[in-house]
C-alpha cells in the first residue's frame, strides 16, 4: 500500500516523500519496534527500515503505548500538554524526535501527525 500511495503522490508531482509504518503493526512510527521507511526521491522510491535504538530512543513496550478508555485517554493528553511525565510521555516525545529528524532532513517539509 505504501508503494501505491507514493506512486500516486509522485504523479501529482510530489518530489518528496516518505510513508511508514511500525513493523509491529501500528500506521505509524513505533518505538516498540523497527518501522519501514518508503521515501520517494527525485522519483525514485526507497525502502529502509528506522530502527528507534538508532536515534538514542529506548523501546517502549506495546502495552506502555496503548491507550485506555475516553476518560483515561483524555487524562493521558492533558498530562503530555501539560509537560508531565508519565507512560505516555516517552512515545509522545519520541515521535516527535523522529520528527524533527525528517524536518532536518527535508528544509521544505513538515511533518504532521
Amino acid at each position: 500500500m505504501a508503494t501505491r500511495m507514493l506512486g500516486a503522490l509522485r504523479l501529482l508531482g510530489t518530489e518528496q516523500a516518505m510513508v511508514f509504518h511500525g513493523d509491529d503493526g501500528l500506521d505509524e512510527l513505533t518505538t516498540s519496534t523497527t518501522s519501514t521507511v518508503h521515501e520517494l526521491v527525485d522519483g525514485e522510491v526507497h525502502t529502509f527500515t528506522l530502527d528507534p535504538l538508532d536515534l538514542g530512543i529506548p523501546r517502549a513496550s506495546a502495552d506502555t503505548l496503548a491507550g485506555g478508555d475516553a476518560s483515561s485517554n483524555a487524562d493521558a493528553i492533558r498530562a503530555v500538554l501539560s509537560g508531565e511525565k508519565g507512560s505516555h510521555k516517552p512515545g509522545t516525545a519520541e515521535s516527535e524526535n523522529v520528527d524533527d529528524d525528517v524536518d532536518d532532513r527535508y528544509d521544505n517539509v513538515a511533518c504532521t501527525d
